[in-house]
């Protein structure tokens, strides 16, 4: 079972992905938090297999949250950003998804994370 926090400012996007995610097999959504203050709070004390993470948030970018990351875990980009990848993969990311969040997609990146 993958357990996974999800990082976003948007209420709505976060409901979408939980659901999506919610309705796939082998996932748990531990936690959830609405910028990088919150997920740094999440994270101490807690290790998710995966951190499905927004770029561009209020005060903070995605990008900073990185360092609070437990080593083990895995970071998965989900932004509406196309342009910022490279700079994501450069970060350490296991994935790269766009938004609006595709299923699908979201199922392939999961794979994908139980192959490692």
């Amino acid at each position: 079972m993958i357990r996974a926090l999800v990082v976003d400012d948007e209420p709505r996007a976060v409901d979408q992905l939980v659901a999506i995610l919610d309705s796939l097999e082998g996932v748990e959504v531990i936690g959830t938090a609405r910028d990088v203050g919150d997920a740094e709070r999440f994270l101490a004390g807690r290790t998710p297999d995966v951190v499905f993470l927004d770029v561009d948030m209020p005060g903070r970018l995605g990008f900073e949250l990185v360092p609070s990351v437990p080593a083990t875990s895995r970071i998965v980009f989900v932004t509406a950003h196309a342009d910022r990848a490279l700079e994501a993969f450069n970060a350490g990311a296991a994935d790269y998804v766009l938004k609006p969040v595709d299923r699908d997609r979201l199922a392939l990146t999961l794979e994908r994370l139980q192959g490692w």
